[in-house]
């Protein structure tokens, strides 16, 4: 099985405790919520306005099992 990158446009900015900010469709959103509720990690989430982007609207970072 292998893995491509979403390919949906990023709708909200997050960033995992110790990691780099990442971006994510509202799709891959409820599955990393999840995630992060489960074990009980604090996500802070940000929603990507216009006045945020200026070399392009991100795509969603979160990988698609093909």
């Amino acid at each position: 099985m292998s893995e491509t990158q979403c390919q949906n446009d990023a709708a909200l900015r997050y960033i995992w405790p110790g990691k780099d900010e990442a971006f994510c469709c509202v799709d891959h959103a409820v599955g990393i919520k999840k995630i992060a509720e489960a074990m009980g990690c604090p996500v802070h989430w940000h929603p990507i306005t216009p006045d945020f982007v200026k070399d392009g609207w991100p795509k969603c970072s979160s990988f698609v099992s093909k």
